[in-house]
């Protein structure tokens, strides 16, 4: 079975907290890569099952909201099973019950895996 490493790019705009759509399209996000320009938040997720679809954020079975820490100009090793099994996902800036805007507009690079 070929694994192929890819590459996606989630932007957050100035002011939003909130990124663009991503379509995993059965990939496993293994790292990010931060900007050099961030405004300090952790980041969160929420998915859909459907391109432009209700998108929901994710919760542990425990009711606690996965969350990431992360900095500026680093790369982030997630553990392989954090986010699994969702077809379109956001990264936000903050989390669900406090969003923070990001002071620019962010790029940040999600290093993805492809076992099929």
């Amino acid at each position: 079975m070929p694994i192929r490493n890819m590459k996606l790019t989630a932007t957050i705009l100035n002011g939003a907290s909130l990124s663009d759509e991503l379509n995993l399209n059965g990939l496993m996000i293994e790292a990010i890569d931060m900007p050099a320009a961030w405004t300090a938040a952790g980041l969160s997720f929420v998915a859909s099952e459907v391109s432009g679809g209700t998108f929901l954020p994710l919760f542990d079975v425990a009711g606690v909201e996965i969350t990431a820490t992360v900095a500026a100009s680093r790369r982030h090793v997630l553990p392989i099973s954090l986010i699994r099994g969702h077809y379109f996902l956001k990264l936000r800036s903050g989390t669900s019950a406090v969003p923070a805007a990001q002071g620019g507009d962010r790029s940040i690079t999600l290093l993805c895996r492809d076992f099929s």
